[in-house]
């Protein structure tokens, strides 16, 4: 199953008008159970990446499209406030680049900076992350994370 993700790479300097004034929310596992804990943070809006990952026009299970139609309205709220403050948005939809490969908006992402500390391996493909198998997560994903009805998934 894709799932949607917003990533932000930082860079730490001093705050400024156009920085962004955010409350960090985790999900984290406390007395057997995951509740959320907050914290406040200070990014730099113009050294700000946002990166949207496989956020798709269409999907195989109904329910995961339901879920992108309540999302998506607030993900443009955000990344209009974001672009406008002079972040740079990169749209990064898996195994469908060819028809962005003359975007002016794929080549102002590929023209960004390169970030010195790239971890080995970037370009490959990820299948999995070895810590990952080992957690445990709040959802059952053990038939990929599909959770449409079966009738209803087959209309």
């Amino acid at each position: 199953m894709r799932l949607a993700f917003i990533t932000a790479v930082l860079v730490a300097v001093p705050c400024s008008a156009d920085d962004f004034k955010l409350t960090l929310r985790l999900r984290a596992k406390t007395d057997g159970q995951y509740g959320v804990l907050t914290r406040e943070q200070t990014w730099p809006a113009g050294q700000t990446a946002v990166i949207v990952c496989d956020m798709w026009d269409a999907h195989h299970c109904l329910n995961a499209v339901r879920r992108e139609g309540e999302l998506v309205p607030r993900m443009n709220e955000f990344l209009t406030k974001a672009r406008e403050k002079g972040a740079l948005i990169v749209h990064a939809p898996s195994s469908c680049m060819e028809p962005y490969k003359d975007h002016p908006a794929r080549k102002r992402a590929q023209s960004a900076p390169t970030a010195g500390n790239l971890p080995k391996d970037i370009g490959e493909w990820c299948n999995k992350i070895p810590a990952e198998e080992k957690g445990t997560y709040p959802i059952d994903q053990s038939d990929g994370g599909e959770d449409d009805d079966p009738a209803e998934h087959a209309e």
